[in-house]
């Protein structure tokens, strides 16, 4: 027999928002393991003594969670999606009576709260992975990826000013909390500040939408926007520091702030740090050698702007100190520059004039007499290569493509790191720090629920001692300190 269903309203309703939610919903799992009590303290500072109650603060930090664990990348349609989804309801412990606050609430309490409150709940998050053995802290991987900005390169215009000027000017009229966050965000620009800098014409335009931003080629197309760098230990993948910068900043000039934001939050400072030859730099392997960490870092190619013969074409010979070229002459030390560590070769100009390969190891444009090859006159290259070139540091550059990219392509493709949300270095930084607490809150979710699921298998058993000793890892890990917080665990 075919039913049919119809639907009366009725005035009274035996129901709860409580019996509505499933008990193996991802919220609830969040709900056990994350608390978020320490936030109306921290945030206490910013709000008035007297007048209307604000939205409480801890409302706004799972606000901002459940709109990037889910990727519901406006404001507007997080505030709707909460209005109707009852998971969401619950977890914000808006009963189903209760109004929804205005979306203006989050924007306001951005610039109000800043980037040290995300700061704090990246770290509240952290010290959770931390204590649940996700952490070793000695083996570090970096890396960073391109955002794009939101806005148009249509908006890009050349600037009036140089580049210097232009900055000035914004420094001029920028808040001091915001100005504040960029200089602290900046800070390690001494790290690939060698590039050129006036002539990139990066530096030369500006978008007139988000001035922040800033050019960056990725592939055969010109991109507006920032990049996100990241730190995150090698045993499961933690991110352990973030940080922002515009895109066309060289990678290494992040290395110090994360280095440093990964040692105040560990105590402890990496054995290892992994990356690809985009961090490879003379200057980058310097900093982090002498600080007597390990650089499992690859080689960074070199440039070859003149179109002939790679240097990697050249066999160098340290005990002799001379280059063989691709035809077998020799190229001898002809000076050193002593502030930049860098060795200059060059072959006699009378074996390259007569030279059958001349064209192709100058290039065709070339007027130089002979060819030169540099080298820098330092261990730090050779170091890193052979730490690259052992079994651990094999390993390890594996780890750190797999691990990277996948956090990368869960950011981009699940958690809204592919576009800016908002406008401003200040804000991409906040942007990145949530999804960074997304990412690790994932990994401690998945390895709660594989402890869960150990202590329902040794439910099963009658083994009392076994029981006893799973719940008490369970509560030391997560600070679970009541039987009924235990309860909502199982």
């Amino acid at each position: 027999m075919q039913g049919s269903k119809h639907c009366e309203s009725r005035l009274f309703y035996q129901v709860s928002l409580e019996s509505l939610v499933p008990q193996d919903h991802m919220l609830r799992r969040l709900a056990s393991v994350v608390e978020l009590g320490w936030v109306r303290t921290a945030t206490a500072e910013h709000y008035s003594n007297t007048g209307k109650p604000s939205i409480d603060p801890v409302v706004i930090a799972k606000m901002m969670i459940v709109g990037f664990l889910y990727n519901i990348n406006s404001e507007r349609q997080l505030m709707r999606e909460i209005q109707v989804n009852l998971a969401y309801r619950w977890y914000l412990s808006y009963d189903l009576d209760e109004d929804i606050p205005n979306h203006s609430v989050l924007s306001k309490a951005r610039r109000r709260l800043g980037r040290h409150f995300f700061e704090r709940l990246f770290g509240s998050v952290l010290q959770l992975c931390r204590q649940s053995g996700l952490i070793d802290g000695s083996n570090v991987l970096i890396d960073s990826t391109l955002v794009k900005g939101n806005a148009s390169v249509e908006t890009v215009t050349a600037l009036k000013y140089s580049p210097a000027q232009y900055f000035q000017q914004l420094d001029a009229v920028a808040e001091p909390q915001e100005q504040a966050d960029i200089d602290q965000m900046q800070k390690g620009d001494e790290l690939g500040s060698n590039r050129p800098g006036d002539n990139r014409l990066c530096d030369q335009k500006r978008s007139t939408t988000d001035p922040d931003a800033t050019l960056a080629r990725k592939g055969k197309t010109a991109v507006l926007g920032y990049k996100t760098h990241v730190c995150a230990d090698s045993h499961k993948g933690v991110i352990t520091a973030v940080t922002v910068s515009t895109a066309a900043a060289d990678d290494t000039s992040a290395v110090p702030e994360l280095l440093d934001k990964h040692s105040d939050a560990l105590d402890q400072m990496p054995q290892r740090v992994v990356a690809d030859g985009a961090y490879g730099s003379q200057d980058c392997l310097a900093y982090v050698q002498n600080k007597g960490i390990e650089t499992v870092i690859k080689k960074r190619s070199g440039g070859n702007k003149h179109g002939g013969y790679d240097k990697s074409g050249f066999v160098y010979d340290s005990v002799r100190d001379i280059f063989t070229c691709p035809a077998g002459e020799q190229l001898r030390r002809i000076r050193t520059d002593i502030k930049k560590s860098k060795a200059h070769y060059r072959c006699d100009a009378s074996h390259c004039g007569c030279c059958v390969q001349r064209v192709a190891c100058l290039g065709e444009n070339s007027t130089a007499k002979a060819r030169t090859v540099t080298r820098f006159d330092t261990p730090y290259e050779a170091c890193a290569q052979a730490s690259c070139s052992s079994s651990l540091g094999r390993k390890l550059l594996t780890v750190r493509q797999t691990l990277l990219e996948g956090l990368f392509g869960q950011g981009k493709n699940f958690h809204g790191l592919g576009r800016a949300r908002w406008r401003g270095l200040g804000n991409m930084l906040i942007q990145s720090l949530v999804i960074a607490t997304v990412l690790n809150l994932k990994k401690l979710l998945a390895y709660s629920s594989r402890i869960v699921a150990a202590v329902v298998t040794a439910c099963a058993e009658p083994v009392f001692d076994t029981i006893l000793w799973i719940c008490g890892l369970l509560c030391g890990n997560f600070g679970i300190t009541s039987s009924s917080r235990l309860e909502n665990v199982l």
